[in-house]
């Protein structure tokens, strides 16, 4: 069924219009999707298998929607990832960019989480130290 839709939908408009761009990737086993949303609306802007997730693909991904069209990125989110970091550098040249809040979250609380383990096994291996030494200063009683 999906054979029967066109692979590129245009829509005619009348004016420019500046947006804020949302990218990311998602997979197909090992394979990226390239993703470009427009957050208010939900609208796929640009949406592309790819072979892998490079600066240059992710240029050429962003290049495709803002050339030949009136559309003009003023904002993106995304992740930390670099080719998509060094992609939207090359390709939107002085556009604020800022994180994500999930991939923001989750990194820093991945480090909460690293430093706390950390902590916690160190605590322990510490706890064990003193119990050798404390089990090694007892002396049994003689009869």
């Amino acid at each position: 069924m999906g054979a029967l839709i066109p692979s590129i939908e245009s829509i005619p408009m009348d004016k420019s219009f500046q947006i804020t761009a949302l990218l990311d990737e998602i997979f197909i086993g090992s394979t990226p999707i390239l993703i470009m949303v427009e957050p208010k609306s939900t609208a796929i802007l640009n949406i592309q298998l790819a072979e892998d997730r490079s600066a240059k693909t992710w240029s050429k991904h962003i290049n495709y929607l803002t050339s030949n069209r009136d559309i003009e990125i003023n904002n993106t989110v995304s992740d930390q990832g670099t080719g998509l970091l060094t992609g939207i550098k090359d390709s939107l040249i002085g556009v604020h960019r800022q994180p994500d809040t999930f991939h923001a979250l989750s990194h820093r609380l991945g480090d909460f989480v690293r430093i706390f383990r950390a902590k916690a096994y160190g605590s322990i291996a510490s706890e064990y130290e003193r119990e050798e030494v404390c089990l090694s200063r007892i002396k049994p009683k003689s009869i």
